[in-house]
């Protein structure tokens, strides 16, 4: 008798009618009974019949998942859209602002690794990198340079609804340094930890 590690986790068609053992085989896609008997077996069929069943419910699962998230942006949109338009000026204000200090971020990031750490040389740019992202960095100094710039636009930004600490020293209304400060920081910061990324992780 064949050792019960090699039985097949579904019985074939023609074991289960007999109902006997069903034992797969190293040296084809039948069973060794159906293999010695030399008929058809139909253990490979119904082993794709199962992964294609379950492959299927996969699939609904992961639609059940992609239609929640997407009801729950619906609702989310909604709701946003809803406060908006009652502070619409606040809101694109600080809307605006916000994709203003991302902006400022982002090019600082971008200028001071150029100069800085490429030397302002294209070929120091390893192109075929951005293809392997074991190649790549993970970005520690970019990180800390947005946490850094979002820090110096929280103490210079001046909005409808939060005045920050600087800002509410200028003038008598006070004054939106948020974008300078943003620059300000971000500068500061990247040089500091991209040095320190590339120090201890070599890229």
């Amino acid at each position: 008798m064949p050792p019960d590690r090699g039985r097949a986790s579904r019985a074939c068609t023609a074991c289960r009618k007999q109902k006997t053992r069903c034992y797969e085989s190293t040296r084809g896609s039948a069973c060794l009974r159906c293999e010695r008997v030399g008929q058809q077996c139909s253990l490979e069929a119904d082993r794709a019949t199962s992964v294609r069943q379950h492959e299927g419910r996969l699939s609904d699962a992961s639609a059940a998942q992609n239609h929640a998230f997407v009801t729950f942006g619906y609702i989310a949109a909604i709701t946003v859209g809803c406060f908006a338009a009652a502070f619409f000026e606040g809101t694109l204000q600080t809307f605006l602002s916000i994709i203003g200090y991302w902006t400022i971020i982002h090019l600082v990031v971008i200028i001071e690794e150029h100069i800085i750490f490429r030397h302002s040389r294209w070929q120091n740019y390893d192109w075929d990198a951005w293809y392997d992202y074991k190649l790549l960095s993970f970005g520690w100094g970019a990180i800390a340079a947005f946490a850094f710039g979002f820090l110096g636009a929280a103490l210079g930004m001046k909005v409808a609804w939060y005045t920050a600490p600087i800002a509410g020293l200028i003038g008598k209304k006070g004054g939106n340094v948020g974008h300078e400060l943003t620059g300000l920081f971000c500068g500061v910061a990247f040089p500091v930890f991209r040095y320190l990324e590339k120090r201890y992780t070599g890229k």
